[in-house]
This record gives structure tokens, C-alpha cells and sequence, in this order.
């Protein structure tokens, strides 16, 4: 998470759990960009468009807090992968009513989801294994981990390149600035988003 630690991470668990509501809300709102990121990367562009991940990761934060007397991890992995599951099966949630309610749309899955949270509305030739999936799940995870450890203006630019699609008229549009100066911004980003992805190889 940026501009948290796992050792900050791990003092916000211990002081939320002695009943301090500000380290709780710290907490949530430090892993809030990341679970953003997450939903983005495990919704498929086909169910994205009528389930907006913000919404998504808003239950998700909704039902931890809820939850969080009966989360008994004490690391900063611990409670990704805790929220990450929680996410995961309001995904699921989400998929299943799709399916109910557009059944002559054809199949919507979660990207890199396990046979538990695979849902489709028609069966498909091509299902990956489970290890397979599994590789695909880590690699979700390093990828939004490295993406939130971005300065803002990476983030955003990445954010509207890749997980929106949208052209770069538009990106500098929406980032006021020239599409030159977005361009650069964003092989900035890339290059930097690699050289992170390979340091957590």
C-alpha cells in the first residue's frame, strides 16, 4: 500500500484491536487503492462496464469493517489477502447476478478467478488449471502492489491508459496537460512500473 509500511501496517492491526477507530479507518483508507486497483484487474472489460469497481471495493471496505473483530492476522500479507477474498466473493456476488438477470449475453467470468469464484453464464472450451489460475492471481496481486508504491501522477496515467483504454487526446484531456507531456509521463511510468515488478520478482 502506498506510503505504508508493513511494519506501519502491522502497528494499525495491533491499535485497531485495542479499540482505537482511527488506526481502524487509517487502515481502510490506506488499502482502499489497492483493493481499487485489484477489482479492476480481476473484472472482465465485459462485466466492468455495468459494475463499476468502485462500488465493488466500497462493500468490500463495508463488510471488513463489519468483519474485523473475527480477523485474526497480525502482517500487512495477512490482511491484503484477507480484504482480497472478501473482494473476491462480493465479485462473485456481483457475477452471479449478472448472469441471473443478462442470461442471453453470454459468459462473464472474473479474470484469473479460482474454481470457486469462476462463475459463467455459458461454459467455455478453454478453462485454465488450477495452478494456472493461481499464477495468474499472483501476479494480479504483485501488479497492484507495485502500481499503489507509484507516485500519483504514474498512477493516474496508467489508470486512464490501461484500465480505461482510453487514447491519449483524451488522457491529457483529462489530465490537463499536452498529449506530448502525457506521453512521456506515461513511458515514465511504465519504465518505472517495470523496474518495480522486477525488484519483486
Amino acid at each position: 500500500m502506498p506510503e505504508t509500511t508493513s511494519a506501519a501496517v502491522s502497528e494499525l492491526l495491533a491499535r485497531a484491536r485495542e479499540g482505537d477507530a482511527d488506526a481502524l479507518n487509517r487502515l481502510y483508507e490506506a488499502s482502499r487503492p489497492w483493493l481499487a486497483i485489484v477489482a479492476r484487474a480481476c473484472l472482465e472489460e465485459k462485466l466492468r462496464s455495468r459494475v463499476d469497481p468502485s462500488d465493488l471495493v466500497q462493500q468490500t471496505l463495508l463488510e471488513a469493517y463489519r468483519a474485523f473483530e473475527g480477523f485474526a492476522g497480525r502482517t500487512e500479507g495477512e490482511w491484503l489477502a484477507w480484504l482480497r477474498q472478501i473482494l473476491l466473493r462480493n465479485a462473485v456476488d456481483y457475477v452471479r447476478w449478472f448472469c441471473t438477470a443478462k442470461r442471453g449475453a453470454g459468459h462473464v467470468s472474473l479474470a484469473g478467478a479460482d474454481d470457486r469464484s469462476a462463475i459463467r453464464c455459458e461454459p467455455t472450451a478453454d478453462i485454465p488449471s488450477p495452478s494456472e489460475q493461481a499464477v495468474v492471481h499472483e501476479e494480479v496481486l504483485r501488479l497492484a502492489q507495485a502500481i499503489t508504491a507509484l507516485s500519483d501522477d504514474y498512477q493516474q496515467v496508467i489508470q486512464l491508459r490501461h484500465f480505461e483504454q482510453l487514447p491519449f487526446d483524451e488522457v491529457a484531456q483529462r489530465m490537463q496537460r499536452s498529449r506530448p507531456a502525457v506521453q512521456m509521463l506515461w513511458l515514465r511510468a511504465v519504465r518505472r512500473l517495470k523496474d518495480l515488478m522486477d525488484e519483486r520478482c
